[in-house]
């Protein structure tokens, strides 16, 4: 894995993404971005917060504006296509695993 050539880990909630993301990064020397941290930081609410203000609906919104400024992706872009479509350019090219 490079810069270049990233390790996408995409699955369901509590799965460890997180953990092995950070032990990737640790090992690999390379920078980790959990989205949803950066959901957090960005809209100023845990995910229990946003879920009591608008759902799954507006979480999958924020997700996916998240989503669009980097590749560390959460387990719901394989279900929704506006976000799935935004894996083939840049995150997924040549050398780019997927886990």
């Amino acid at each position: 894995m490079t810069p270049e050539h990233p390790i996408i880990l995409c699955g369901f909630t509590s799965s460890g993404k997180t953990t092995i993301g950070k032990l990737l990064s640790e090992q690999l020397g390379l920078p980790f971005y959990d989205t949803d941290q950066m959901l957090i930081e960005h809209y100023k609410m845990t995910i229990p917060e946003i879920f009591a203000e608008g759902g799954e609906s507006l979480f999958r919104d924020y997700e996916h504006e998240i989503a669009r400024q980097v590749c560390g992706l959460g387990p719901s872009v394989v279900y929704r296509p506006p976000v799935r479509g935004l894996l083939p350019e840049p995150c997924v090219t040549p050398g780019t695993t997927v886990i």
